[in-house]
């Protein structure tokens, strides 16, 4: 049995004509895999914008959730625009701001 370290295999393929010289070379260490498009950051931004301007009480979470989720894609950029965006609509969504400081104003005023 042979134990020698076995080189990659390249394939070189050369035209010599008028067109000029191509060379095609097929290595498995070079190849590389396309990115995938960042659907789910795409997702965050949409419903972080979506949820500004309408229904905030469904699309500010739905924002949230893909934006967790495009940070762990590795979708930095998108995930930090969409969450920034969920939290604006939380801000400025008198539905969310009242759920969450219902009990606060029941608290203050003894209901």
């Amino acid at each position: 049995m042979n134990t020698e370290p076995q080189e990659p295999i390249e394939l070189k393929l050369d035209k010599n004509s008028e067109m000029g010289s191509e060379e095609i070379s097929v290595n498995p260490q070079q190849q590389t895999v396309p990115e995938k498009p960042p659907v789910i950051g795409w997702i965050a931004i949409g419903s972080g914008i979506i949820g500004l301007f309408t229904l905030a009480i469904i699309f500010v979470p739905i924002a949230l959730v893909c934006s967790i989720i495009a940070l762990f894609m590795r979708q930095w950029l998108f995930a930090f625009i969409g969450a920034f965006l969920a939290v604006i609509g939380f801000l400025t969504s008198p539905v969310w701001l009242g759920i969450t400081f219902l009990g606060t104003v029941a608290a203050y005023f003894g209901f």
